[in-house]
């Protein structure tokens, strides 16, 4: 079963790690090309729809017709091989590119499990794969965005991750309906998404108003609403599993977010 001390490192000491990375990366100025607000976009909708996938391939194996779980990830595949591939081929920094190039075999190795017919045994490998995957894809995504120059393209990320914790915490349900980990693991990886969610939301509520303007500080205030709504159709479901009305909960923050992400970027990326 799922050791999830081993498997569940990502968000530890991570609001510290990324002050680094960013101090760190600002300081690169030997390079003559540098990463684009696209190829920023890029990045976090890969993070964000390797979630969705394993969302999805759980909701196949269950049998869940919510949403057509098929059709829905067979179109995330297909736009994410798109978008790692447009990356690549995107001038920017030698390790900027060897980090991309990385994380694409990461991936293909996924994509031959998300291939396969889903059963209990593969959805307990993904999920491993997933969360090393999304750690490496959120490192790259702070990465490039420290790269571009613009200060605040950190709080793009920023919001764009509370999307991947949403998904992430949807997908661990998922998995756990399906009795790929313990009720007990659930628990306690659960607790470490909502915190981190927490955690993110915060950070960018105390954000310098030029950086996270007020408007999208409100916006971002009012998620959560359908951000308890989806902890409590969770916390309620201990012995019932509604894994299709926790996916619709989650699919009404993802729009949500979406849509403040969209404005963050448009307020910012001028």
């Amino acid at each position: 079963m799922l050791n999830i001390a081993k498997v569940i490192f990502i968000k530890k000491a991570k609001r510290g790690l990324y002050i680094v990375l960013y101090i760190a990366m600002s300081t690169l100025a030997t390079s003559s090309v540098h990463a684009s607000v696209k190829d920023v976009h890029e990045i976090i909708d890969v993070c964000t729809s390797a979630q969705r996938i394993l969302k999805d391939y759980a909701l196949i194996g269950i049998g869940t017709t919510y949403h057509n779980p098929k059709k829905d990830m067979e179109e995330t595949v297909k736009r994410l091989n798109e978008e790692l591939k447009d990356l690549e081929s995107h001038d920017v920094s030698k390790s900027l590119h060897e980090e991309e190039v990385a994380l694409h075999k990461e991936w293909d190795k996924i994509e031959e499990k998300v291939r396969q017919t889903p059963d209990k045994k593969s959805i307990f490998e993904l999920y491993k794969m997933i969360t090393k995957f999304t750690k490496h894809c959120e490192v790259l995504a702070e990465h490039l965005a420290a790269d571009t120059g613009i200060a605040a393209e950190h709080d793009v990320v920023l919001i764009a991750e509370l999307n991947m914790e949403v998904q992430r915490l949807v997908g661990l349900y998922a998995v756990r309906t399906w009795d790929g980990v313990t009720q007990s693991e659930f628990e306690t990886e659960s607790k470490i998404i909502i915190k981190e969610y927490n955690d993110i939301l915060g950070e960018l509520l105390h954000a310098d108003d030029k950086l996270v303007s007020k408007k999208v500080k409100s916006h971002l205030k009012g998620l959560s609403k359908y951000f308890t709504r989806l902890e409590l159709t969770i916390e309620n479901s201990k012995e019932n599993h509604v894994p299709a009305l926790v996916a619709k909960r989650a699919e009404v923050l993802y729009v949500k977010i979406k849509e403040i992400l969209l404005e963050e970027e448009h307020e910012v990326e001028k």
